[in-house]
């Protein structure tokens, strides 16, 4: 994204003689332009996906916490909660599993802790989102659990018509 800055209108004035010409404003649009493409040649990838989002971005968006009790459609709808935030502020991978695992508290970071360090020592290094979804789901929604609700979700049936 090319960010103009706004110029002072009398900056680009010669001895004050009121607005700035048409010109003279398309002129310093246009070394802006050519400074952003030095600086981010075309090629590489300029939009904020990059970077990703901050914590503080994060954290605005009040994400709740995660404890690892109740039913599991509280672990479902926790899940669907972080992934929205995370999607909305287009957070890289590395940043979805940090701030994600950072609102884990009681059983639930009990149970990262080992997960994170046995992964560190494995040499697999930062766990990617998807992997971490996976590992999550599996531990705090179990396959039973699934499995039931893949059965009745093949079985579902709407009036006379079933779904299959």
């Amino acid at each position: 994204m090319i960010l103009i800055r706004l110029i002072d209108l009398n900056e680009t004035n010669n001895e004050g003689e009121g607005n700035p010409s048409a010109i003279e404003v398309l002129q310093a649009v246009a070394q802006q332009l050519i400074e952003e493409l030095m600086q981010n040649p075309p090629g590489h990838n300029r939009n904020r996906n990059e970077r990703g989002c901050t914590m503080e971005q994060f954290n605005r968006m009040h994400p709740p916490s995660f404890d690892g009790k109740g039913k599991p459609t509280l672990t479902e709808d926790w899940v669907q909660d972080i992934k929205e935030i995370l999607r909305v502020l287009n957070c890289i991978d590395e940043q979805k599993v940090s701030y994600t695992t950072f609102k884990l508290t009681g059983e639930a970071k009990q149970w990262w802790i080992p997960e994170r360090t046995i992964g560190e020592a494995d040499g697999r290094g930062v766990f990617s989102w998807r992997h971490f979804k996976q590992i999550f789901v599996d531990h705090f929604l179990p396959r039973s659990v699934r499995d039931d609700r893949a059965r009745k979700f093949a079985n579902l049936v709407q009036g006379t018509m079933t779904i299959h």
